[in-house]
C-alpha cells in the first residue's frame, strides 16, 4: 500500500532534497521549486510553500483536503501500550512522572505506584522540565516544543528541554528553572507554537540571561529540521542557527524603573503610554506611525518583522515590541495637573505590548504582506508593463521579497 508522501511525490513529480521532496508549487506560478515536501514520524504529509503560499491553499489547489496528508489509522493489537515513554525526573535522575504516546497521537501521563506498576495521572508530583539534570548543568538550553524535538536536539549533543501538555503549558517555575540561563527557543511553525513561543518568552523575561527565538524558515520544527540533513551535519547546521540568530534584549534588566530625563531632549518620536484617560487604541494608532516604517508588517492579522538571518519572517513578540520601541521612539507619562504637569519617560510595559498587538489600530496600519518570494518575481503593473521586483517590500504587489 503506498503513501500519502510517495502519491503525493509521484502526481508532483517531486525532487529529492535531503531527506524530503522539492516540487513546483500549484497555489503559484512557481518557475523555482519551492514546495518542500517531507514525511512525519506519523507517516502523514508535512508541506512547506518557501514562497509563503498558505498551505489550504496549496490543497485547494491540488483537489486536497488536510485529511488526505494523513495515513489511515492502523490500530495496533494492543492499544494500551504506549509507542513512546518520556520520562521526566528530578535534579538527580529520579523519575517522578512519565508522558506516553498513544497510537493515534494521544498523550497520557503517569506516576510510578511504588509496586513496579503505575498510576495513570499526575496528582501531587511536582511538576519539572524535560531532562531536568542535565538542564541545571549546563549554561546554554534549547526549548522545544514536545519531547520529540528534545530528544532530535539531545542526540546531537545539544542540551534541550520541555514541558509536559504541550502548548500552553507553561509554568512560571520553569523559568526560575531556566534563571540566569542562556535560552535558545525553537518554536513550532503553527499558530498554537507561536502563541506557546510568546508565552515562554515573556515568563523567560527578566530572568535568562539571554534569549534568542530561532527560525526554522521551510520546516515545521526542529526534529524536521536536523531531519533533512546527513547526520554528520546536523549539529554543524544546528550551532550555525544558533549562532546566527541575534538576542533579544531584556528591557526588563537594563532599564528597571527609573526615568531617563535626558531621553526627553532626543529628537525620537514621543508618544504618551495609555492610562489616566489615555486609551489603548489611540497609543496602538501611534505606534503603528512610527513603527511602520521600521521594518513591521502585517500578514494574516499578525504583526511581523524581517529575522536576521534577512530571509523570512518572525512574529513580533510583546518583548521584541518593547525593544523596538526603545530604539524608535519614546513613551512617557504625563503626572500633575495646571502648572505642576511633569512629564515622565516611562518603558512600556509589558501588558501595553500585548495590546498594541492585538489592536486594530495598530495592526491596519501597518505594511499588508499578502505573499512572501524568496527570489525575484515578475510582476504586472496597471500600465500593462511586466518588471522583476526588487528585494524588499513592494506595495503595490503586496509582495515581500527576501532572497
Amino acid at each position: 500500500m503506498s503513501s500519502p508522501v510517495a502519491d503525493l511525490v509521484e502526481r508532483l513529480n517531486a525532487k529529492r532534497s535531503g531527506s524530503g521532496w522539492m516540487a513546483n508549487c500549484p497555489a503559484h506560478d512557481d518557475r523555482e521549486p519551492s514546495l518542500s515536501i517531507s514525511e512525519g514520524n506519523d507517516g502523514r504529509v508535512l508541506l512547506k510553500c518557501l514562497a509563503g503560499c498558505d498551505t489550504n491553499n496549496v490543497l485547494r489547489a491540488l483537489g486536497m483536503t488536510l485529511r488526505d496528508l494523513f495515513p489511515a489509522i492502523r490500530r495496533r493489537q494492543n492499544s494500551s501500550e504506549p509507542v513512546a515513554a518520556y520520562d521526566y525526573t528530578d535534579e538527580t535522575g529520579q523519575l517522578l512522572y512519565q508522558v506516553c504516546r498513544f497510537e493515534p497521537k494521544i498523550f497520557r501521563q503517569r506516576q510510578p505506584d511504588g509496586n513496579d506498576g503505575w498510576i495513570h495521572n499526575t496528582k501531587n508530583v511536582r511538576r519539572v522540565l524535560y531532562n531536568l539534570p542535565a538542564v541545571i548543568k549546563s549554561q546554554t538550553v534549547g526549548i522545544v516544543e514536545g519531547e520529540k524535538d528534545a530528544n532530535a536536539l539531545i542526540e546531537i549533543d545539544i542540551v534541550a528541554t520541555t514541558n509536559c501538555g504541550g502548548a500552553g503549558k507553561w509554568r512560571d517555575e520553569y523559568s526560575e528553572t531556566l534563571r540566569g540561563k542562556d535560552v535558545v527557543i525553537f518554536g513550532d511553525d503553527d499558530e498554537p507554537g507561536q502563541k506557546h513561543l510568546k508565552q515562554v518568552v515573556e515568563s523567560l523575561t527578566g530572568k535568562a540571561r539571554s534569549i534568542k527565538i530561532v527560525t526554522l524558515r521551510g520546516f515545521h520544527d526542529i526534529s524536521d529540521f536536523i531531519a533533512a540533513r546527513p547526520a554528520a551535519t546536523a549539529k554543524q547546521a544546528v550551532d550555525k542557527l544558533i549562532e546566527e540568530t541575534l538576542q533579544i534584549n531584556n528591557l526588563v534588566n537594563s532599564l528597571g524603573t527609573e526615568a531617563i530625563p535626558s531621553r526627553l531632549n532626543s529628537n525620537l518620536p514621543k508618544i504618551q503610554l495609555p492610562g489616566d484617560g489615555r486609551l489603548l487604541s489611540a497609543f496602538a494608532a501611534d505606534c503603528a506611525k512610527v513603527l511602520k516604517n521600521c521594518g513591521i508588517y502585517e500578514r494574516g492579522g499578525v504583526a511581523f518583522i524581517v529575522n536576521q538571518q534577512g530571509n523570512g519572517l518572525d512574529v513580533i513578540t510583546a518583548v521584541m515590541l518593547r525593544t523596538l520601541a526603545e530604539q524608535h521612539l519614546i513613551c512617557f507619562r504625563v503626572r500633575g495637573s495646571g502648572d505642576n504637569v511633569v512629564t515622565l519617560p516611562r518603558t512600556m510595559s509589558t501588558e501595553d505590548a500585548q495590546g498594541v498587538l492585538s489592536a486594530q489600530q495598530f495592526l491596519s496600519r501597518l505594511p499588508k504582506v499578502a505573499r512572501i518570494a524568496t527570489a525575484r518575481l515578475p510582476v504586472m503593473r496597471e500600465n500593462g508593463v511586466i518588471e522583476l521586483l526588487a528585494s524588499g517590500y513592494d506595495r503595490a504587489s503586496l509582495t515581500l521579497t527576501v532572497p
